[in-house]
Parts: structure tokens; C-alpha cells; sequence
């Protein structure tokens, strides 16, 4: 009788463990299915409205990569337009300028009246009344042949800086001198106004002097005496 409760006990035990084995081969075996499927299982591809989502968007993304350069590659082309374009006007604006330029200093008085009245009477209405012009300066040696024929020139806003003739004592004026810096229509009307005054002009010749460069000297040449009197188409055709 004592030996039958220990081979119930062990018996027992020995179920159990039997049991234990059966739970825990069907799980191992369970987990073994389920590894399998989860490396063996294809993955599920996207549907075809994903895909098409998808190339949509790399689509976009590839547009707004290109759009730059694209955007780019116009902006340079109407740069290059707009520069080009800036460029024949800016050639046409300085080709007219000068032009104009060249017409204006090519420009020639017809008469003694149109000198007056077109370049001398602007420099005159300039002036304060009273005042003689400063930017030229008419340098008279003094002869008493010569009378008050020279001092016309004050009439027209010339400041005449005189002096007594000492080596042509005794003859009369009969020459201009002119310094570079003087413009050919005050050499000119300087002229005009003595003819017209009756002074007998000879020649007119460029200075030796470079201090003088802003003058017009009245002189007097002594192998010019016997020379012909310029006439007014003399003056008129003059060229420095």
C-alpha cells in the first residue's frame, strides 16, 4: 500500500511533463509557420492609384527642379534682347549727339547781321548792363591814323586793353592777331566791325604768343602797307 502513492505521484508528474512537451512543440511549430510567412509572403505592391500618385508627384518634383532653369534660361534671353536693344539706342542716342555736335561747330554765318544776331546778341543779352564781355580780350596798339574807328568794338561788349604804338608810330592798323582760344566768330565779327568802321585790314594771321591765347590783337605790319584790303567774302570764307 505505501508503494502505490508514489507511483501515483509520479505518474502524475510524468503526464505533466508529457503535457508540457505537447504545448510547447505546437507552439515552437506555430512560431515556425509564422517566421515563414513573414520572409516568404510577397509584399504587397501599391495600387495602381498610389503609383499613379507617385509618378505624379515625382513629376511635379521634376518640374520645379527644370522650372528654375528654365525660368532662368528666359530671363537671360530677354536680358540679352533688352541689353542688345539698350545698346542700339544708347549707339543711337551718341551717333545723334554727335551729329548734332559736328553740324553746330561746322556751322557757318551768311552775313555780318546773322553773326550778330545769332551768336553775338546772345552773349550781349547775357551780360549786365553796362558790363563788357571777360572772356576775350581785344589788345589795340593806339594810332592817331586809326581815329575812334577801333572803339566800335566797345559797341558790341568787347573790352579793349590799349596801349600807345611805338615802332609803327606814325602808320595805322592793319593787321589781326589771334590767340587759339578764341572763337573764329569773334575773330570774324572783330573783323566786319573794322571793315565796316573803314580800318584797312590786311591779313589776319594766328598769334606767336602763347599768353595771348584769349586775345585779339590790332597791330600794325610793315609789309603790309601796300597790301589789298580784305573784303567782306575775305572775312566771311576766313578759317583758323
Amino acid at each position: 500500500m505505501g508503494r502505490y502513492p508514489i507511483y501515483a505521484i509520479m505518474a502524475i508528474i510524468f503526464i505533466g511533463l508529457i503535457k508540457l512537451l505537447q504545448v510547447s512543440a505546437f507552439d515552437a511549430d506555430k512560431y515556425t509557420k509564422n517566421r515563414k510567412a513573414s520572409f516568404s509572403e510577397p509584399i504587397e505592391q501599391p495600387k495602381a492609384g498610389k503609383n499613379q500618385n507617385n509618378k505624379e508627384i515625382k513629376k511635379e518634383a521634376s518640374t520645379e527642379l527644370q522650372t528654375p532653369n528654365e525660368k532662368e534660361a528666359s530671363f537671360q534671353t530677354n536680358q540679352q534682347e533688352t541689353d542688345s536693344t539698350f545698346q542700339v539706342d544708347t549707339e543711337s542716342v551718341a551717333f545723334k549727339e554727335v551729329e548734332t555736335t559736328e553740324v553746330e561747330t561746322a556751322r557757318t554765318y551768311s552775313s555780318f547781321s546773322d553773326l550778330k544776331n545769332n551768336y553775338l546778341a546772345p552773349k550781349m543779352a547775357s551780360l549786365p548792363a553796362g558790363q563788357l564781355r571777360e572772356d576775350i580780350v581785344v589788345r589795340y596798339y593806339r594810332h592817331e591814323q586809326d581815329g575812334d574807328k577801333v572803339y566800335a568794338l566797345k559797341d558790341q561788349g568787347y573790352y579793349i586793353h590799349e596801349k600807345e604804338a611805338t615802332e609803327t608810330m606814325g602808320l595805322g592798323s592793319n593787321i589781326l592777331y589771334y590767340g587759339d582760344d578764341v572763337n573764329i566768330e569773334d575773330i570774324q565779327l572783330i573783323a566786319y566791325i573794322l571793315l565796316e568802321e573803314n580800318l584797312p585790314l590786311k591779313a589776319i594771321e594766328p598769334t606767336q604768343f602763347g599768353w595771348k591765347s584769349t586775345s585779339v590783337e590790332i597791330g600794325t605790319d610793315t609789309l603790309m602797307l601796300e597790301e589789298q584790303t580784305l573784303s567782306i567774302d575775305d572775312i566771311k570764307n576766313f578759317r583758323k
